[in-house]
């Protein structure tokens, strides 16, 4: 398990960065160190982070999709997922994204890839073979997950607690 370190001027800063460390599941020392604040954080075994789906969802075909809060409608139940080997995209790269933060995927994994051909074969929404072909890809990659910047995350076998 790799220990990180950082330091912070203000007590606000390395408030705010704490509590973020323990919603992803992590553990943090704090002492100071020539009047900075010095956190000193861990996270067992991969990668945590906490989710929130709703309690109506099933086994999601393309994977299982949460939100990294909690939305002000319907019911939801809050997961911890950890994940060996995630992408995390962050949150500066998706910001053009925001409505469909797949794009950035299909931008990078597939930009000259028909999804139109494949979806006119299938009699399928283009939708569904851009959610088939990143999970085909990301797990080709060895990727067990998703996080994209603090808005969503896929599973496609993390670990649920």
């Amino acid at each position: 398990m790799k220990t990180y370190k950082k330091l912070h001027e203000s007590k606000e800063v390395a408030n705010n960065h704490i509590a973020k460390i323990k919603e992803r599941g992590g553990n943090v020392k704090q002492s100071v160190q020539n009047g900075k604040i010095l956190l000193e954080y861990s996270f067992p075994n991969g990668y945590s982070f906490v989710g929130y789906r709703s309690k109506k969802s099933g086994q999601g075909t393309f994977g299982d999709w949460y939100y990294l809060y909690k939305p002000d409608f319907g019911t939801w139940n809050k997961r911890t997922l950890t994940f060996k080997k995630p992408l995390i995209i962050k949150q500066s790269d998706i910001e053009d994204y925001e409505d469909y933060v797949m794009e950035i995927l299909l931008d990078n994994w597939f930009e000259n890839y028909d999804f139109s051909s494949d979806a006119k074969k299938l009699n399928v929404e283009e939708g569904v073979i851009h959610m088939k072909k990143i999970k085909e890809y990301a797990i080709s990659k060895g990727y067990d997950g998703i996080v994209f910047g603090d808005l969503e995350m896929v599973s496609y076998n993390g670990v649920v607690s």
